[in-house]
């Protein structure tokens, strides 16, 4: 997965080549979500929606 070269490391080849196809595959979906409200005719807005892990399900679910 990684080599090192002096006193830094490194991707193989081979796994430059997955982070690469795994970029572009992350861009096409970032790139289709963008496009899909403006495709159909919706306004665009944004919606964040955060987690806080100590007010996540441990939390909610009855034990």
């Amino acid at each position: 997965m990684i080599e090192q070269a002096g006193r830094r490391v490194r991707l193989r080849y081979s796994r430059q080549v997955w982070a690469r196809e795994a970029h572009g595959v992350l861009r096409a979906r970032a790139d289709a979500v963008d496009v899909t409200p403006t495709a159909a005719g919706a306004p665009q807005r944004v919606l964040r929606v955060a987690h806080t892990y100590s007010l996540g399900l441990g939390s909610c679910l009855p034990c």
